[in-house]
């Protein structure tokens, strides 16, 4: 199975869409809590159910995990784009570089079972790479909001 992939620099998260969920109905649907992500243009996505995925590189001695979230509010600018099964956000293991395109192929492998501790410790490690995320976003729409609000000073708008 291979996926075909875009790439944004404009939300801190991996985006699975409608075209990713139809090809990667066998991986379970994790439920998770809803959460709002705020979008570089002012947009927000709103996210609650996610697929893991398991990547292995080339020339990597193990395999990278990435968590793949659904919008709940079906926004056409992520959801819509032709031939494109996931989007990876700029916090992604995988880069652009790593590719000889910006819209490249990807295997997802799946893996055996894991121990109660190996999943506890994963668990642990995806919610902190979760939390920065969401705070890295948090920090660049605030960072954003900032400079509207000095433009809107220095030209005399409120």
């Amino acid at each position: 199975m291979a996926l075909r992939a875009g790439f944004t620099d404009d939300l801190g998260i991996n985006i699975l869409t409608l075209q990713g969920q139809h090809i990667l109905d066998c991986f379970p649907v994790i439920r998770g809590s809803q959460r709002a992500f705020r979008l570089t243009n002012g947009g927000v996505l709103k996210v609650r159910d996610y697929v893991r995925l398991h990547f292995w590189r080339d020339g990597a001695s193990r395999s990278e995990e990435e968590e793949f979230y659904i919008p709940l509010n079906g926004n056409p600018n992520i959801q819509d784009i032709p031939n494109t099964h996931v989007i990876l956000g700029p916090d992604c293991f995988l880069k652009l570089e790593d590719f000889t395109d910006s819209h490249s192929s990807l295997a997802p492998i799946q893996l055996g079972r894991q121990t109660k501790e190996q999943k506890e410790n994963q668990q642990r490690a995806l919610k902190a790479k979760r939390d920065q995320a969401q705070e890295t976003a948090n920090k660049r729409f605030e960072l954003q909001k900032q400079r509207r609000q000095q433009r809107a000073g220095a030209t005399g708008r409120t």
